[in-house]
């Protein structure tokens, strides 16, 4: 193998890792975007459920006052 050979031969090898590389990094990318937006569906769930059991509460506190009264 002559010496243009070689050097072809790497750079063929390191633009074919650089591509792999991308490819890696991209489907990495893509797995954090899907979690993240799956925190974030959950997060929003739990929100509104602490926001019902809040009205939940304040609506007992207020009946139980009202009773209180009576």
């Amino acid at each position: 193998m002559d010496m243009w050979t070689a050097i072809v031969a790497i750079v063929a090898i390191v633009f074919i890792a650089e591509i792999f590389k991308g490819k890696v990094s991209n489907k990495k990318k893509k797995e954090a975007q899907e979690v993240s937006a799956a925190r974030s569906a959950k997060i929003d769930e739990l929100e509104r459920r602490i926001q019902s059991l809040e009205t939940i509460i304040i609506d007992y506190d207020r009946d139980r006052k009202y009773r209180d009264l009576k």
